[in-house]
């Protein structure tokens, strides 16, 4: 009869634990985390497609703009957009600057 205090007290610690945890992450509040809501998302993937086992092709939309990109073993290309000076951008930025 003991052990149902004792399992009982355990529960309701780990249900606490769980639910602060799932607040800081929820709610960003460790330093350095940025707080995601619903519908608030700067990055999304549109579709994807996986040609082989290690190769799929995604598109994906950041800041309103369409990307097509291929992702594999050698790493990811991007193959094109739907903004017409994207090949002058990805050019510019070659060079390591953002």
């Amino acid at each position: 009869m003991e052990y149902l205090g004792v399992f009982s007290v355990l529960f309701i610690m780990l249900g606490a634990l769980a639910l602060m945890a799932w607040l800081v992450r929820r709610f960003g509040l460790l330093p350095g985390t940025v707080s995601i809501k619903p519908g608030d998302k700067e990055l999304e993937i549109i579709s994807n497609k996986l040609l082989d086992a290690r190769t799929r092709l995604v598109v994906v939309r950041w800041r309103g703009t369409d990307y097509l990109i291929g992702t594999g073993p050698n790493g990811v290309t991007t193959i094109d957009s739907d903004k017409p000076d994207f090949a002058a951008m990805v050019e510019a930025n070659k060079g390591g600057k953002p």
